[in-house]
């Protein structure tokens, strides 16, 4: 009972001296002590008493004060070696638990005196865990061996901590840890520098049956072994564990070293999965095995792994890109970037590749060396490498896959020029397991880089698909740069079916193809691919179109040129599918020469192109549009500015030819075509609604303000276009055929032409309802009129205020085969005296009116005007008494008094008219009255003045 007794109150008084020394917990998994102060720390680092118990950091803890300078104590290693003239560890061990919960340590300073097991933590015996700690800035100088910022050595678990700071020592030196014997390491970090004699790593300097996953060493870190070191690497020096998701980006440095790797110096019996170094790797002096992931390796599994940085060991043997000396190795997919150099036994992938297997696997660095320099491997011992590629362009000077090859097997292992190797069935024919290449796997291991087009893992965090996104609706790639751009037609075997956004404004300039640039690639270029064996499996024959969606977002692409003189379907996109849908592009300073079907935006579509705006100067030939070249699809909401230069059929502002719909579109453009040419469309076989053109078109036969030749229905179209043909030459239509509609239309240009000219339609077999034209007939020898050439059709509610000045030429139409009613023409601007040529008397449909007559609402009857009882579709609006009448869905410029869709010098002249007039005066004009406050001054002008040109 005494035993007991005295258990107890010894208990007691621990707890109670616990209490005092902390800031409060009992020292239990489920309630540990918890520390506050860099006192409290030291009182738990300085008694072992403790170190079973289980801890928390509250807060940062500021060991500056424990630093052994200017009279303070230095710090005292907890767990630390108590004989260090004995071998191995004397002491007791840290196995309890410390969760540093977020909080960081530093000012970690310890001057070590050539002494063992060093560093926050002397050894973390079987069953200790250090959790969420993080250690900055240490510096731990003049260690012996196990040697780390966290801890000497480790049997123990450490999870998600991160250490940066500097560790000098002799052997088993590691960032992290030291030594690790069968412990764990996961989610941990370092950016440090590290540097030793033997065994020297980024985080472990000798994992020793133990594993490391997810675990990595940042960039700027630099690991360096001495003079006649060896076991050096960017994240473990050597290991004989397991390694997963793990990664160095450190530099690493050997002196006349052996065993140096950009990952590791040296392993033995391990598997690494899913692991990588990408910093460089450079041994100066007579070094061996030297490699960019791995120095030495002997009895390992590899899989899904990569080197990206250079190995430089000019005087070194045994230097490979991932491996400079393999035994009994497999390795499943993996690559290496790095250019090689060394001196006996280099290659791009394996210096020495002694009885190993690789499957799946590639080299894209330059290679160079004095003896056994082999593109792939500097020497195949008995080893079977298969399904794998070197690059021998950039890799020049060496002519072989092997520098030596010892009854090894090399038969599908292919040397490609850097433009094979950038392209996405190079690798699917040797069976790389490609996203979404069904044919050899549905793992999808395999997906190419933006940056360079060359294969990467799924898994890699920074393999950015363009700028970023993952394809689909909610999350398109992001189109930022010009190289995003570029490579979208480079990924069309595996995303011309995804989505994209624009992020930025996007200049071509760099992909113009001059002065030895690039030249864009056509997206969607309709290029054919023959049915052939495609690694595993067989692909039968398809063309390339684009099926996918690409929103431009309001941000403009300048500067893209495209130079195709002899192909087809040229434009930003060649061909979109019905599926696929290309909205809210802006291009400027577009430039296109090109063959047939060609538009700025696609070259054919079957899809949806709509709020896209182009500034072109086009050479095509036929069936070319300055924005579509033939459209199967719908247009909508898009414009273009520029001009189209061909001596072929079917071009138009908008689009070549046109199957389908195209609505709310406008050009200002200059056409100079031959046949069936039109401002809007070259050959419209669908529907044209609300659309404007302007500028000019210049053609032989069948030319239009809107359409050269149209089988359909042009509705709710204006032409404010000067037109100049030979035959059958309009304001809106060239030739309307009998079964074309054309309604609610006005044409506001000139048209020349010598036969069948017409303001409004060059001929018309078709019909023709609401429409009106006061295009001026500059030309015409035979049958010119001044609303259509030669007319077959049903015309019904059409007025013209055009005049003709030559052949034969009435007012409204050059002949009368057709059936009119509820014509009107402007007999004091026309300046002929018949509205129909070869009739003798106009038919009473045909009513000459006055200029002023025809600015009433009252004079057309069936025409849709807001308000009136003809109609509820409001199709016209009309200033009375001053503009003629216009189509309501057309935006009416502020100060635009003269109806000319322009605020110009029109304007000026028509406010001019009516300077300094009130409201109740007798010439009062209420249409001028721009700012409505019931009289023309200064204010009206200053309106048309702000809206200038607009």
């Amino acid at each position: 009972m005494f035993k007991v007794a005295a258990g107890v109150i010894a208990g007691f008084c621990l707890s109670s001296a616990a209490l005092a020394q902390f800031a409060g917990g009992s020292g239990t998994i489920s309630d540990p002590y918890t520390i506050e102060t860099p006192a409290q720390f030291a009182h738990m680092s300085g008694n072992s008493a403790y170190w079973s118990s289980s801890f928390e950091l509250v807060n940062d803890i500021d060991l500056s004060g424990y630093d052994g300078q200017d009279g303070n104590p230095a710090y005292d290693i907890m767990a630390a070696d108590t004989d260090p003239d004995s071998p191995g560890f004397q002491g007791t061990a840290f196995t309890g638990r410390l969760n540093g919960a977020g909080h960081k340590i530093t000012n970690l300073h310890i001057a070590a005196d050539n002494n063992d097991y060093t560093g926050l933590i002397g050894y973390i015996g079987y069953g200790g865990n250090i959790t969420n700690l993080e250690i900055a800035d240490a510096v731990i100088t003049n260690a012996g061996s196990c040697c780390g910022i966290l801890a000497g050595q480790s049997s123990g678990s450490v999870i998600g901590c991160q250490i940066s700071g500097n560790a000098q020592g002799y052997e088993y030196i590691g960032g992290l840890i030291g030594y690790s014997q069968a412990g764990s390491i996961e989610n941990c970090q370092g950016d440090v520098q590290v540097n030793g004699r033997f065994s020297v790593g980024g985080l472990l300097g000798c994992n020793d049956g133990g594993s490391i996953y997810n675990s990595k060493v940042f960039a700027g870190s630099h690991i360096t072994g001495e003079t006649s070191s060896n076991n050096i690497g960017g994240l473990v020096g050597y290991n004989k564990g397991e390694l997963n998701s793990s990664s160095s980006r450190a530099t690493v440095t050997g002196v006349n070293s052996t065993y140096v790797g950009g990952l590791v110096g040296y392993i033995e019996h391990s598997n690494v999965v899913k692991c990588f170094a990408d910093a460089d790797v450079v041994s100066s002096g007579s070094s061996l095995y030297i490699g960019g992931l791995v120095g030495y390796g002997s009895t390992i599994d590899f899989e899904e792994c990569y080197s990206r940085g250079d190995v430089t060991a000019e005087s070194s043997s045994f230097v490979g890109g991932l491996i400079g000396y393999g035994l009994n190795i497999n390795v499943l997919n993996a690559y290496s970037w790095g250019d090689i150099a060394g001196m006996n036994y280099v290659g791009g992938l394996f210096g020495f590749n002694d009885f190993g297997t690789a499957y799946y696997t590639y080299s894209a660095g330059a290679v160079s060396g004095s003896a056994y320099v082999g593109g792939y491997v500097g020497c195949n011992k008995y080893g079977n490498l298969y399904y794998s590629l070197w690059d021998s362009t950039r890799a020049s000077g060496v002519s072989f896959t092997a520098g030596a090859n010892i009854g090894g097997e090399l038969d599908t292992v292919y040397a490609k020029r850097t433009d094979q190797m950038e392209q996405y069935l190079t690798f699917a024919e040797v069976r790389f397991d490609i996203r979404d290449m069904l044919l050899n796997g549905t793992d999808d291991i395999w997906q190419r880089d933006t940056s360079n087009l060359l294969p990467v893992f799924t898994w890699q965090d920074d393999a950015m698909l363009f700028s970023g996104g993952s394809g689909t609706e909610e999350d398109p790639f992001l189109i930022a740069t010009a190289l995003d751009l570029y490579r979208i037609a480079d990924y069309k075997w595996e995303y011309y079916g995804s989505h994209y956004r624009q992020a930025a404004d996007i200049d071509m300039i760099d992909y113009d193809g001059l002065e030895g640039r690039k030249a864009y690639r056509i997206i969607g270029d309709n290029e054919y691919f023959t049915s052939k064996s495609v690694g595993k499996g067989y692909v039968n024959a398809f063309y390339f179109l684009f099926s996918g969606a690409y929103d431009g977002a309001g941000y403009t692409i300048s500067n893209l040129s495209i130079e195709r003189l002899n192909d087809n379907y040229s434009g930003m996109v060649g061909v979109l599918t019905a599926e696929g849908e290309l909205k809210n592009i802006a291009l400027e300073g577009c430039r296109v020469n090109a063959y047939q079907y060609t538009g700025a935006i696609a070259g054919q579509s079957e899809g949806v192109v709509s709020g896209c705006t182009v500034d072109v100067d086009m050479t095509a030939q036929y069936c070319s549009g300055g924005v579509v070249g033939y459209n199967k699809g719908t247009i909508s909401d898009c414009s273009c500015t520029g001009s189209i230069e061909t001596e072929s059929n079917n071009i138009g502002g908008v689009a070549g030819s046109s199957n389908n719909l195209i609505e709310n579109c406008s050009t200002s453009i200059t056409v100079n075509a031959h046949n069936r040419s039109g401002g809007i469309v070259g050959e419209n076989n669908g529907s044209v609604i609300n659309c404007h053109s302007e500028g000019v078109v210049n053609g032989w036969d069948n030319v239009g303000g809107v359409a050269g030749w149209s089988y359909s229905v042009v509705d709710r179209c204006s032409s404010v276009v000067s037109v100049d043909g030979a035959s059958n030459t309009g304001g809106v239509i060239g030739y309307n055929e009998g079964r074309g509609v054309i309604t609610s239309c006005f044409s506001q240009g000139t048209t020349a032409g010598t036969y069948n000219v017409g303001g409004l339609a060059g001929i018309n077999y078709g019909t023709v309802n609401n429409c009106y034209s006061t295009n001026d007939i500059v030309t015409g020898s035979t049958s010119a009129g001044a609303a259509f050439g030669s007319s077959s059709g049903i015309v019904s509610n059409c007025y013209t205020a055009g005049s003709g000045l030559a052949g034969n030429i009435r007012g409204f139409a050059g002949s009368l085969s057709g059936t009119y009613s509820n014509c009107y023409w402007d007999s004091e601007i026309a300046g002929v005296t018949n509205g129909v040529g070869g009739t003798g008397d106009d038919p009473v449909e045909v009513v000459a009116l006055g200029t002023a007559e025809m600015m009433q609402r009252a004079s057309f009857a069936g025409f849709d005007f807001i308000g009136d009882e003809d109609g509820t579709d409001d199709l016209w609006s009309i200033r009375e008494g001053y503009a003629y009448p216009r189509l309501t869905w057309q935006p009416v410029a502020v100060g635009d008094i003269a109806g000319s869709y322009a605020v110009d010098s029109a304007d000026i002249y028509a406010l001019a008219g009516y300077w300094l007039t009130e409201a109740g005066d007798p010439e009062w004009n209420k249409a001028v009255d721009i700012v409505d406050d019931n009289r023309i001054d200064l204010l009206d002008l200053a309106a048309i003045a702000v809206n200038w040109l607009k």
